[in-house]
């Protein structure tokens, strides 16, 4: 995230317990007005280690823990030069199971 957002005000970093917190507010407020959250998606990248599957599932868990129901791999770092080498790694090495 950036440092300041348009506005001038800080904000804040993604965590898995701002997560928590949202999908939390989230299923409140549907509930309220009678709406349902199965079929709400919450979205949320980041990066995990192509080489350390129980690595990559802790990350991957503890978002899950926190309401996230998609995972977007995503390395924003990646020169362009190397992206499809990245890519190509990360199918390689499969999902966060």
């Amino acid at each position: 995230l950036p440092a300041a957002a348009a506005d001038g005000a800080a904000a804040a970093t993604l965590t898995p317990d701002v997560v928590h917190a949202g999908t939390a507010w989230i299923r409140r407020a549907r509930a309220a007005a009678g709406l349902s959250t199965e079929d709400y998606a919450v979205v949320v990248e980041g990066t995990t280690p192509a080489d350390d599957p129980e690595a990559a599932r802790g990350v991957t868990e503890a978002w899950r823990a926190a309401g996230a129901t998609w995972w977007i791999e995503a390395d924003w770092s990646v020169p362009a030069d190397d992206v499809r080498a990245y890519a190509e790694q990360r199918l390689a090495a499969g999902p966060p199971r």
